[in-house]
């Protein structure tokens, strides 16, 4: 009985209870793929909250053009034909890394006075060299 029971003793001292390398090695594997991906998708969601942010100041910026070119004069050097960029394109600081331009594409005279009465304006917003926002606007004169 007495050596049963060292025999019993013995083979619990020699059974290791632990988890052997192989179920480390399958942990720590699991562990890094689930860690690469949500480091994936917190720099997607990263990028596209900055691509939507500057969508966003695009299109203000386009809108404050229009603004801008509506109220001048017709005779204002920024509405004579080529190619125009705001004196203050990088005022603010979201547009600052936004490029304004606008090209007066068209002058049409109507009524044949030798005047011009529409210009059709061409509007470009871009951001790091990519076009975001590109409008037509044409406007009439009084």
């Amino acid at each position: 009985m007495v050596e049963k029971n060292r025999r019993k003793f013995s083979a619990i001292l020699t059974h290791n209870g632990g988890f052997s390398m192989i179920e480390i090695m399958v942990a720590i594997s699991m562990f890094s793929i689930g860690f690469m991906a949500l480091t994936a998708v917190t720099t997607s969601s990263s990028n596209i909250s900055r691509n939507t942010a500057f969508s966003d100041w695009s299109v203000m910026a386009g809108q404050e053009a229009v603004e801008m070119l509506s109220i001048m004069d017709m005779n204002h050097n920024a509405l004579g034909n080529g190619n125009h960029q705001p004196a203050n394109n990088n005022a603010n600081a979201e547009y600052a890394q936004l490029d304004v331009e606008w090209d007066i594409i068209d002058s049409v005279d109507l009524d044949g006075d030798g005047t011009d009465d529409f210009k059709t304006i061409s509007l470009e917003i871009a951001f790091d060299g990519e076009q975001r926002v590109q409008s037509f606007y044409r406007r009439q004169i009084n």
